[in-house]
Protein backbone atom coordinates (compact mmCIF):
# COMPACT_ATOMS: atom_id res chain seq x y z
CA UNK A 1 0.00 0.00 0.00
CA UNK A 2 1.63 3.25 -1.10
CA UNK A 3 -0.74 5.77 0.40
CA UNK A 4 -1.60 6.90 3.90
CA UNK A 5 -5.31 6.97 3.17
CA UNK A 6 -6.17 3.80 5.07
CA UNK A 7 -8.61 4.62 7.86
CA UNK A 8 -10.15 2.17 10.29
CA UNK A 9 -12.38 2.52 13.32
CA UNK A 10 -11.53 0.83 16.60
CA UNK A 11 -14.54 -1.49 16.15
CA UNK A 12 -13.50 -2.49 12.63
CA UNK A 13 -9.93 -3.08 13.78
CA UNK A 14 -11.11 -5.27 16.64
CA UNK A 15 -13.16 -7.33 14.17
CA UNK A 16 -10.06 -7.91 12.01
CA UNK A 17 -7.60 -8.76 14.82
CA UNK A 18 -6.49 -12.36 14.44
CA UNK A 19 -7.83 -12.74 10.91
CA UNK A 20 -5.98 -13.00 7.61
CA UNK A 21 -7.23 -9.49 6.78
CA UNK A 22 -5.79 -7.86 9.89
CA UNK A 23 -3.44 -4.93 9.37
CA UNK A 24 -0.02 -4.92 10.99
CA UNK A 25 -0.44 -3.36 14.43
CA UNK A 26 2.56 -1.55 15.86
CA UNK A 27 2.43 -0.41 19.49
CA UNK A 28 4.61 2.71 19.73
CA UNK A 29 3.74 3.79 23.26
CA UNK A 30 6.73 4.89 25.34
CA UNK A 31 8.41 1.86 26.89
CA UNK A 32 7.50 2.89 30.45
CA UNK A 33 3.83 3.28 29.48
CA UNK A 34 3.91 -0.08 27.69
CA UNK A 35 5.54 -1.80 30.67
CA UNK A 36 3.03 -0.28 33.14
CA UNK A 37 -0.06 -1.04 31.03
CA UNK A 38 -2.50 -3.57 32.51
CA UNK A 39 -2.58 -5.51 29.25
CA UNK A 40 -1.33 -5.79 25.70
CA UNK A 41 -2.94 -4.59 22.48
CA UNK A 42 -4.09 -7.83 20.80
CA UNK A 43 -2.10 -8.63 17.70
CA UNK A 44 0.35 -5.76 18.22
CA UNK A 45 4.11 -5.80 18.41
CA UNK A 46 5.95 -3.13 20.41
CA UNK A 47 8.52 -1.01 18.63
CA UNK A 48 10.37 2.13 19.71
CA UNK A 49 9.23 4.85 17.33
CA UNK A 50 12.61 6.56 17.75
CA UNK A 51 14.17 3.54 15.98
CA UNK A 52 11.69 3.42 13.08
CA UNK A 53 14.47 3.55 10.49
CA UNK A 54 15.88 0.33 11.93
CA UNK A 55 12.70 -1.76 12.06
CA UNK A 56 10.51 -0.27 9.30
CA UNK A 57 12.14 -2.53 6.70
CA UNK A 58 10.50 -5.48 8.51
CA UNK A 59 7.02 -4.22 7.66
CA UNK A 60 5.05 -5.98 4.93
CA UNK A 61 4.60 -3.30 2.27
CA UNK A 62 1.50 -5.10 0.94
CA UNK A 63 -0.47 -4.83 4.19
CA UNK A 64 -1.84 -1.76 5.95
CA UNK A 65 -0.17 -0.67 9.20
CA UNK A 66 -1.90 0.68 12.29
CA UNK A 67 0.23 2.55 14.81
CA UNK A 68 -1.02 2.66 18.40
CA UNK A 69 0.19 5.38 20.71
CA UNK A 70 -0.84 7.10 23.90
Amino acid sequence: MDSASYLISANDLWTLVGSASAPQIIDTRKRAVYDDAPGLIPGAIWRDIADIEQWSAELDRNRPVVFCCR
